[in-house]
């Protein structure tokens, strides 16, 4: 569309001057913003106040997002552009001229009502009072207030919610008549007028009594009891256990207090930092007896990490070391373990030189929040081969009992020696050279006897170069006891059990998987590259953690965690994954 814009304006003695423009856009906009093609600067207008559109004879003008023009005093939203018709968009006046040949639409603009230049004037123009109505203040509040306590009092508690139904499932309504499936559905899916009291959605948890309002509020204006609560949750847990935390610190405590509704969500939990540090900010006056330390803010106000570590044969038998302190801080797992050995690259594997990393050894479980505990089968077993004898790599002794090991090796001789050859051995040439035999045919008690020795003997030898040349004594303490009778069932060597700690801050949650983007390789929490044997223990300390993550408020690079993001409330359970001492002797936890 090609229009014709002429722009008048005014000199002091009031004398016109006219400015004639070519537009030619598709459909030219109307306004104040900078990309409109007819700009008015006025602040009275719109960004986007109209647009002209069409051709030939019949071009139109239209306002923009429910903004209207004015045409002899009346407001539309559309008007035809026909020679002499005028229309006025904010304080502009247009008027449509006949247009020249070669032009679509001719428009002459100026600006009839321009702004004061004193501030009082432009304050006076745009203060609109109630003064000059016909009804006054007072009225009009009384009027509101009116309307108010109708529509938000009177109609909700004349015609409060009903409860949600779904169909085939019959309510008894008030009057003691049943109302039907087909009309509870109905009624359902209607909006009830108490709507206007509810302050926010259900939690997901309790959407089945999303429209039952009397099913936790049993009073009209009284807040909700735990009573009503209870009835539900009857069969929860106590919340404290009395040995981690006494009771008589909730006491006059209500479940609405921790459990807000109303708020959407998966459960009605609160997780604000002060569901925590109402107590634990300053711990000492709730319990004056605790040996916790004050805990605010993980930013600037949170005591230094304190790691779980196992120091006995069962779950239960642990110590909790603060990570400034060097001299406790020692695992004694019993194992002979280097990270930054099987780090090194180009490590001899079992078909090639292989650069490790660490989920070479450590296997995400399921939910991909923690790791599985360390299997030697699954784990280590690929490069660290429990084979005792070069003639049969497939016969492997058992993982775990130092006792079962031997008398397998002492079986398998003792079957080869005497022709029993087992299922799994496929060439026992080479092995039965080994052994002394008689030529006749037929084997003696003496000759039997004879063989069996020897093939004691030579499982002892063999024994000798597993448990402490070559296989165990690699990753165990491994000892000898000079008690057991030579000759005997009863194996001479114990291994030390195995106990690792899988769990360093059971009291604390973590998911490995979301922080895999910051740090997917695993170093730039856990200094292994220092770790040069089994008893160092290579866990992040607070400050690693504060790299990424701020307090309870919005920080530069930050995240913002409150207390929640770690740790769960006092449940009356402790979450752990504590591994117990692993058998290998023989004996199973």
């Amino acid at each position: 569309m090609k229009i014709q814009l002429a722009t008048v304006t005014r000199s002091r003695k009031g004398q016109p001057i006219r400015a004639v423009t070519t537009i030619d856009a598709e459909s030219p906009s109307i306004g104040r913003g900078a990309q409109c093609a007819i700009h008015l600067s006025d602040p009275r207008v719109a960004f986007e106040h109209a647009y002209v559109f069409g051709s030939g004879k019949t071009p139109h003008v239209a306002g923009i997002g429910g903004a209207m023009l004015m045409v002899d005093g009346h407001t539309t939203g559309d008007l035809i552009l026909a020679p002499g018709s005028r229309f006025e968009v904010g304080p502009y006046a247009f008027t449509v001229d006949p247009p020249p040949e070669g032009y679509d639409v001719a428009l002459t603009v100026e600006l009839v009502r321009p702004l004061p230049d004193s501030l009082a004037g432009i304050v006076g123009e745009s203060r609109m009072s109630l003064d000059g109505g016909r009804v006054s203040k007072r009225s009009m509040a009384y009027v509101g207030l009116a309307l108010v306590v109708v529509l938000f009092l009177v109609v909700p508690i004349a015609n409060p919610g009903i409860p949600f139904v779904g169909k085939g499932i019959a309510v008894e309504r008030k009057g003691g008549k049943a109302e039907q499936p087909e009309a509870q559905d109905a009624r359902a899916r209607t909006m009830s007028a108490d709507v206007v009291w509810n302050p926010g959605p259900v939690a997901v948890a309790h959407q089945k009594d999303a429209y039952n309002c009397a099913a936790c509020h049993e009073k009209p204006f009284l807040r909700v009891r735990d009573e009503a609560c209870q009835r539900c949750h009857e069969s929860v847990p106590a919340h404290v256990r009395d040995r981690v935390l006494p009771a008589h610190v909730f006491a006059g405590r209500r479940c609405a207090q921790c459990h807000l509704e109303h708020r959407g969500g998966e459960v009605p939990i609160r997780t604000d930092p002060a569901l925590c540090t109402d107590c634990h900010g300053d711990i000492k006056h709730t319990l004056p007896d605790t040996q916790q330390a004050n805990a605010q803010d993980f930013a600037t106000s949170h005591p230094e990490f304190q790691l779980t570590m196992l120091r006995g044969p069962r779950v239960g038998d642990v110590l909790r070391v603060k990570q400034s302190d060097k001299a406790k801080l020692v695992e004694a797992s019993n194992l002979k373990f280097a990270h930054d050995e099987h780090l090194k690259p180009g490590l001899l594997g079992p078909e090639r030189r292989e650069n490790l990393s660490c989920a070479s050894c450590h296997t995400q479980d399921e939910s991909g929040r923690g790791f599985l505990p360390i299997d030697m089968k699954r784990d280590c077993g690929r490069c660290h081969e429990l084979a005792f004898e070069p003639g049969n790599k497939e016969r492997v002794v058992p993982h775990g009992s130092a006792q079962e090991a031997f008398l397998l090796i002492q079986e398998f001789y003792a079957n080869i020696s005497l022709g029993n050859v087992p299922v799994d051995t496929v060439d026992t040439g080479a092995i039965r050279r080994t052994i002394p035999m008689a030529s006749d045919a037929i084997v003696t008690e003496a000759e039997r006897q004879r063989r069996l020795k020897y093939a004691r003997d030579k499982a002892r030898k063999v024994s000798v170069d597993l448990f402490e040349k070559r296989v165990c004594v690699v990753c165990h303490d491994v000892s000898r006891s000079s008690s057991a009778p030579e000759g005997s069932d009863v194996s001479p060597w114990t291994i030390e059990p195995v106990r690792l700690t899988s769990a360093w801050m059971p009291k604390a949650s973590f998911n490995h998987a979301k922080h895999g983007t910051a740090d997917a390789d695993c170093k730039g929490c856990h200094d292994i590259a220092r770790s040069h044997q089994a008893s160092d223990i290579a866990m992040p300390d607070i400050a690693s953690c504060r790299k990424c993550h701020g307090g309870n408020r919005p920080t530069a690079n930050h995240l913002v965690s409150p207390c929640i993001t770690c740790h769960d409330f006092h449940q009356g359970r402790v979450r752990t994954t504590m591994r117990p001492a692993q058998a290998v002797t023989g004996t199973k936890p």
